[in-house]
């Protein structure tokens, strides 16, 4: 679902990005099939179903009908207290990291009516989140990781928490473990066994400041800007404990994020390089 979503924050609600030539041209196989213009400014989103939710900065949650792709239609909204910058949708809910806001948790049952029926605070500014089954983990930027108890939707309670060494950006979760992009103290591995007690367990430093990460198999992804330009990592996590940095591969503009795919890794730009996308068939070649 990732994937799909970060695939259509490009291609479709910015379809400007898509074709350009700082790094690998792939104007040849990707297209632009359609797109919808946001409040303010499209942060992340996340697919589920004939929906794309979009968290638009201070535009709050948008809802964009996706049926029709080649003219994708904003059928709801909700305003969020403050930058809605990150996102994750579960059954009837999506989960908005809305910055100084914290977490806020919107009813989608209606995709047309998105009401917010449950928040919470956190230290810092939420920037990311992803969800488990009865967790929300939120990379909160100077404050670490937050786990966040969402067995009740309409009363989210905090769990636990960690601090990170650098900024958390971004935030995957694999098994027992969270992974995070913690800025310039690169992929932070912690073990999330115990939510109410998650701990640093392993980590590797990678060139520039970390900004995100993806998860397949046993490799994480990461996304980093570095001296005006950014590098996309391969690092191998077999074992968490000693995460190795396998691969990498280079661009002249500041790569932002990444979700994977099976077999392809697809990354992109801060300014002009759109979007990247890289064969994974060997992550370390």
């Amino acid at each position: 679902m990732k994937l799909l979503a970060s695939i259509f924050l490009v291609v479709v609600l910015f379809p400007s990005l898509v074709g350009a030539q700082n790094c690998i041209d792939y104007g040849a196989y990707l297209h632009w099939t359609g797109s919808v213009d946001t409040p303010d400014n499209a942060m992340a989103v996340a697919v589920k179903g004939d929906y794309a939710y979009v968290a638009d900065a201070m535009g709050g949650l948008q809802v964009v009908d996706i049926t029709h792709p080649f003219s994708p239609q904003i059928v709801g909204n909700v305003d969020t207290p403050s930058m809605a910058r990150g996102i994750a949708v579960k059954g009837d809910y999506a989960y908005i990291a809305a910055s100084w806001s914290g977490l806020q948790v919107i009813d989608i049952s209606n995709p047309t009516n998105p009401q917010i029926v449950g928040s919470l605070d956190t230290p810092g500014q939420a920037k990311a989140v992803v969800v488990s089954e009865t967790h929300a983990y939120v990379a909160d930027e100077l404050c670490g990781l937050q786990v966040i108890d969402i067995t009740n939707p309409s009363n989210p309670h905090l769990a636990g928490s960690i601090d990170t060494p650098g900024i958390a950006n971004d935030v995957a979760i694999l098994g027992t473990h969270a992974y995070v992009a913690d800025g310039s103290s690169d992929l932070q591995v912690i073990d999330i066994t115990n939510p109410a007690n998650p701990q640093i367990v392993g980590s590797v430093s990678a060139y520039g400041d970390a900004k995100g990460v993806a998860i397949s198999s046993s490799y994480a992804y990461m996304a980093s800007a570095w001296n005006n330009g950014g590098r996309l990592h391969v690092i191998d996590i077999t074992n968490p404990v000693i995460p190795q940095v396998v691969g990498m591969v280079y661009c002249d503009d500041e790569a932002t994020d990444v979700v994977v795919s099976s077999t392809h890794a697809y990354f992109t730009g801060s300014m002009n390089s759109g979007l990247q996308v890289v064969d994974i068939m060997n992550p370390e070649n």
